[in-house]
């Protein structure tokens, strides 16, 4: 109790700090109802990644307007001391915006429970008159975050690939997972474990010559919303 309550002075500084403790509970807390109740098996090992996935998710749930993906704050907790949090959390989300005209655009969202049992993907296809033209969302099985996000992405092209829009306009991909984006402009820089399926994604992207870009979490809301109503 003493540590707790002197926690936000070991680092006062720092914007994320504060937050350690109350999700390092919560997730022994849900590991321990997993265990105990769904009989999961779960080595020691496995919760100190769930906590350092959950860590920036309850950071930008309280700070949306931070300019910083989830994904690399999973990569380096200490990127939100460089923020300046208490000057951006009053700044406007950036919203959607509709393609240009002839193009599509596909907002896709790859979402996995934090004990990493349970992932599902989701998107929405819209035209440069704002026009929803269709939406998908599916289980996508136990996976880490970022294998999610490129399933969300192949799932995303393929859908637009069976459709009867594709002889009247090029596709853009938007996703907010920075990893993702990052290993299909460069699939050298893929980690082996996602490389067949990054490969498959660029081939796709270069033969049609669509766009796959990285947008805000402001941008992609909708689809966020929809990904995390999904797996409940």
């Amino acid at each position: 109790m003493i540590i707790l309550s002197s926690w936000s002075n070991l680092r006062v500084y720092s914007s994320i700090w504060k937050f350690i403790p109350g999700v390092v509970f919560w997730s022994i807390w849900k590991v321990r109802n997993s265990v105990v109740f769904e009989r999961v098996k779960l080595d020691r090992s496995s919760i100190f990644f769930i906590v350092r996935f959950r860590l920036p998710k309850w950071f930008l749930e309280k700070f949306p307007y931070v300019p910083i993906q989830a994904d690399s704050l999973i990569g380096d907790h200490s990127l939100t001391d460089k923020s300046y949090v208490s000057k951006v959390q009053c700044m406007p989300l950036i919203c959607w915006r509709p393609p240009s005209v002839d193009f599509f655009k596909m907002n896709v969202d790859g979402t996995v429970r934090f004990d990493g049992l349970v992932g599902g993907i989701n998107g929405i296809l819209r035209d440069w008159k704002h026009f929803t033209l269709l939406t998908f969302s599916e289980s996508a099985g136990p996976s880490p975050p970022p294998l999610a996000e490129l399933k969300a992405i192949k799932k995303g092209i393929d859908i637009f690939l069976s459709s009867m829009w594709v002889p009247e306009g090029r596709l853009i991909v938007e996703s907010d997972c920075k990893s993702a984006v990052e290993w299909i402009k460069s699939p050298s820089t893929a980690p082996t474990f996602f490389s067949n399926l990054v490969k498959d994604i660029v081939s796709l992207v270069s033969t049609k010559a669509y766009i796959v870009r990285l947008i805000p979490r402001g941008c992609n809301c909708e689809v966020d919303k929809l990904a995390k109503e999904g797996i409940g």
